[in-house]
C-alpha cells in the first residue's frame, strides 16, 4: 500500500514535497527532469514547442510565462477537482474523494522522467488514479467534445498533449488509469485515460534518449516551427555587428527564399482575384455559387484608439504610457 504521506504513488519514487518551496527552488528543481507536461515537446507533437524549447529550458533556464490565463486556470484547479470527485462519486455511487498531491515524483528506471499530479482519486486505500485539471476556453470546445465523443483526442492539439502528459503520469506511477477533468467554456468533462503500454514505451525511450542524447551531452536537438517562440524569447535583439557563418544551414535559406517568393505570387494572384469577386459583390452581404455554396463580405466592427484625438485633448499623455520594445526582423 502506498504512504501518500510520504508522496508514495504506485512505483514512483518521491522527490520531494512542493508545498513549502519557493518559485525559484521549483523552477531550479524542473531544470533536473523531464517533467510529464513537457513530453509532447520532446516526442515533437507540442504545437507551440519542439524538442530544442525543451533542451533550452534545461540548460539556459526556464522563462518565467506569467498571464491572466495561467492565472485563471492555477485558480480554478481546485474547483476542477472537486468537480472530478462529484462526477467520479455520482458514477459510483459513493464519495470518491480527490486529494492534491504536492509532490515531485520520478519513475523508478529512467530517473529523468518526472511529474506532478494536480489531484490523486483516492478509490480505497489501495486504489488510485491521478486526475490532471485543464481549464480552456471556447476555442477547445470542439476538442473535448470530440475526445468525450470518440475517445481519442485530435492529432495536433493541445487535448492530444494533455492525453500525451496523462501518459506520462501513467509511466512514472505505475497506475492503470487516469483522468482529464477539463472545464472548458463553461462545460465540466472528466475523460478516463486507460493505460496505453506502446505509448508508454515510446515516451520512457524518447525521454532517456533525449536526456542523454542532447542535455547530458551538451548537444541541442535540431530546431522545429514549434521551436520558434523560445528561439525568440532566448535571443530578442540582435548583438551589432556579429556575423554568423550559415553555410551549414545554406539549404534552408534558400528553400526558405523560394517559398517566399512563391508566396507573393500567390498573395498576387488572391489580391487579383479577389478584386474581382468584390467587383461582383459591391456591397452584397453574400453571394451565391451554382453548387449553393457562398462567398460572405461581413461588417466586422472593432474598436481602436484614436491617437490623435487623445494627444490632443491630453498632451503628453499618450507618450506617458507607451513602452518601447525591441523586436528582431528576420529577412533571409
Amino acid at each position: 500500500m502506498s504512504d501518500r504521506s510520504k508522496g508514495e504513488v504506485g512505483h514512483a519514487v518521491p522527490l520531494y514535497n512542493t508545498d513549502n518551496l519557493s518559485r525559484d527552488d521549483w523552477r531550479a528543481g524542473r531544470a533536473e527532469y523531464v517533467g510529464a507536461s513537457e513530453v509532447a515537446a520532446v516526442l515533437g507533437l507540442h504545437p507551440r514547442k519542439g524538442p530544442l524549447s525543451v533542451y533550452m529550458a534545461k540548460t539556459e533556464g526556464e522563462p518565467e510565462i506569467d498571464n491572466a490565463a495561467i492565472r485563471r486556470g492555477i485558480r480554478r484547479e481546485p474547483l476542477i477537482l472537486a468537480d472530478a470527485s462529484d462526477a467520479l462519486g455520482e458514477e459510483l455511487s459513493r464519495p470518491v474523494p480527490v486529494v492534491t498531491h504536492p509532490w515531485v515524483l520520478r519513475h523508478p528506471e529512467v530517473a529523468v522522467l518526472s511529474c506532478n499530479l494536480d489531484g490523486l482519486a483516492v478509490y480505497d486505500e489501495t486504489t488510485q488514479a491521478p486526475v490532471e485539471a485543464k481549464w480552456q476556453g471556447s476555442w477547445a470546445r470542439r476538442d473535448w467534445q470530440s475526445y468525450s465523443e470518440e475517445g481519442v483526442p485530435p492529432a495536433g492539439s493541445y487535448l492530444e498533449c494533455h492525453y500525451i502528459q496523462v501518459q506520462a503520469q501513467l509511466a512514472v506511477t505505475g497506475l492503470p488509469h487516469a483522468y482529464l477533468a477539463g472545464d472548458c467554456d463553461a462545460r465540466f468533462y472528466l475523460l478516463r485515460v486507460e493505460r496505453d503500454p506502446s505509448l508508454i514505451d515510446a515516451i520512457v525511450e524518447q525521454v532517456d534518449a533525449f536526456w542523454r542524447n542532447h542535455v547530458e551531452a551538451g548537444v541541442p536537438p535540431q530546431a522545429t516551427a514549434s521551436d520558434a517562440d523560445a528561439l525568440r524569447r532566448a535571443y530578442r535583439e540582435s548583438k551589432a555587428g556579429k556575423v554568423v557563418d550559415l553555410a551549414a544551414v545554406a539549404i534552408e535559406v534558400g528553400k526558405l527564399r523560394e517559398l517566399r517568393a512563391q508566396r507573393k505570387e500567390i498573395e498576387k494572384e488572391e489580391k487579383r482575384l479577389r478584386a474581382v469577386i468584390e467587383a461582383e459583390l459591391l456591397d452584397g452581404e453574400r453571394g451565391i455559387l451554382p453548387d449553393g455554396s457562398a462567398v460572405k463580405y461581413i461588417n466586422v466592427r472593432r474598436t481602436s484608439l484614436d491617437k490623435t484625438a487623445l494627444e490632443a485633448a491630453h498632451p503628453g499623455l499618450l507618450e506617458q504610457f507607451t513602452r518601447k520594445i525591441t523586436t528582431r526582423q528576420f529577412r533571409p
